[in-house]
């Protein structure tokens, strides 16, 4: 809850309110709150494989996997703030888990993802392109 807490408070400190209708640190402890019961239903028993995820973007196609049994242990992309909104909504990773990198550009990354793979640590690779715009 840390990590969630740290990032409330970053955003909370961007918002500007002019008429003090909002109180920012009732909002963010409400915030808080909120986390804290979401994610003390979080149970690991429902995860039965683990997953890398590369070109993770914020994690809105890994969460169908997570529906099913499969828990990310490595996310990838080279976007940090989607790794931050990646990270925000799965309490269970750490820093380590997330490589903010260019995946093309990453050699010792492929060659840790090789010996998970190969030591049948991970069981599902999920590859998915991040959308472009022109």
């Amino acid at each position: 809850m840390e990590y969630i807490s740290e990032q409330l408070t970053d955003s909370i400190k961007k918002i500007r309110i002019c008429d003090e209708s909002i109180d920012k640190d009732k909002e963010k402890d409400r915030l808080l709150s909120y986390y804290q019961k979401k994610y003390s239903k979080l149970s690991f028993d429902q995860f039965k494989y683990d997953f890398i995820d590369l070109f993770c973007g914020a994690g809105g196609l890994s969460v169908g996997l997570e529906q099913v049994g499969f828990k990310p242990i490595i996310a990838v992309d080279k976007d940090l703030s989607a790794l931050k909104t990646y990270r925000f909504n799965r309490p269970w990773m750490d820093e380590n888990s997330l490589i903010h990198d260019d995946i093309f550009q990453t050699i010792e990354m492929k060659h840790q993802m090789a010996d998970l793979w190969e030591k049948g640590e991970v069981q599902v690779r999920r590859i998915c392109t991040s959308i472009c715009t022109f």
